[in-house]
Parts: C-alpha cells; structure tokens; sequence
C-alpha cells in the first residue's frame, strides 16, 4: 500500500526536501514545479511515483517566465554581463566571467582564491539549455541567444554602440546608430573631409 504525498506539506514524499530545494538553502519551489508541468506530472516531483526529479528535462519553451530567473544566475559580479562557458568557480562556487577573472588575483565575492581553476559543468548544462539576453538590450535589442551565438551577435548587433565615423583618433565618440549623423552635423563635414 503507498501513500499518497501531499505537494508542499512536510510529509511530502521521499525527496521532498530536494523538490522544494531546502537542502541546499535555495528556494527552488518554483523550479519543481516548472519541472512538474514540463513532465504533465500534478503535485510533487519528487515521491509521485510518475517521473522521477532528476529525470525530468527542461526544454527552454516550458520555462516561459523561469529563464529570467535562471540567467540571473550566471550574472557576473564585477561587469554584470553572463557567465559562458567555460565557466570556472573560485573555492567556494562563485561565478565570474572570463574576461573580469584574467584580471582580478581573488574572488570579488568572497575574497577567496581564483586558483586553481574549476570547472562548473552543471552550470555549462543549463548554461546550454538557456536563452541570453543580447547585452545591448537596454539599447533596445530583444533577442535572445543560445551562448555560442551570442559573441557572433554582439559584434554587429544594430543596438551596438558606434563610435565617431570620421578618420583620426582624436575624437573619443560613441552612440547609438541614429545619434552619428546628430554628432556630425555641428562640424563642417566638408572641411573634414577636404583633409583627406
């Protein structure tokens, strides 16, 4: 005879603990229950006897409102744009891009080592199986991308900044496409371009 398992309830079921994520200290409800309805599978996760937690996959389209949730994740503390892979933690499991990481000696959350490296191959899996926010959304870029495609997208993304269009490096310019020609416009382009 089984017993039935109460979704939440203390006694939840074998693994109740690790569906609402409170060994670890996180909350995790929410993912379990993404989980769940990603598996057509009512109440707890784990202890229902239909699918086991670690067998369930998520595809990216049934967490609609959890990839913002799960990108924030791979935010890095110093220049607040997306851990990719290869993703290397310091000691005691912090994140921090790779470019930020060649310059800084510790960890900037914990102050700890950043040597040796290790490697974080979970989160390179869900880092394969999420979208990223282009990093020029706050210029009005609304795609996401897969992290081997986001690079590629950057360098000519429409919403990148551009810099000053006239030859030399005396002028330190950048702006969005449309603003070029409002920053042109005060100096005498003929003038400019007679030079050359």
């Amino acid at each position: 005879m089984s017993r039935p398992s109460s979704a939440g309830g203390a006694a939840g079921g074998l693994g109740a603990g690790k569906a609402g994520g409170s060994k670890h200290g996180g909350s995790g409800g929410t993912t379990a229950s993404a989980a769940a309805a990603a598996a057509g599978v009512s109440g707890s996760v784990a202890g229902s006897g239909t699918v086991p937690a670690a067998a369930v996959a998520l595809p990216v389209a049934a967490l609609p409102g959890q990839s913002a949730e799960l990108t924030a994740l791979f935010e890095c503390p110093v220049c607040f744009d997306y851990v990719l892979p290869p993703i290397l933690q310091c000691q005691a499991g912090h994140l921090v891009c790779n470019q930020c990481r060649q310059k800084l000696s510790c960890c900037p959350t914990c102050r700890g080592p950043l040597t040796p490296s290790i490697r974080n191959l979970a989160m390179e899996k869900v880092a394969s199986n999420l979208p990223f926010p282009c990093k020029y959304v706050s210029a009005g870029c609304l795609l996401s991308l897969h992290h081997s495609e986001k690079p590629e997208h950057e360098e000519v993304c429409e919403f990148r900044p551009y810099t000053c269009p006239c030859p030399g490096a005396s002028c330190k310019w950048q702006g969005s496409l449309e603003a070029v020609m409002p920053h042109l416009i005060p100096y005498n382009l003929c003038s400019i371009f007679q030079v050359f």
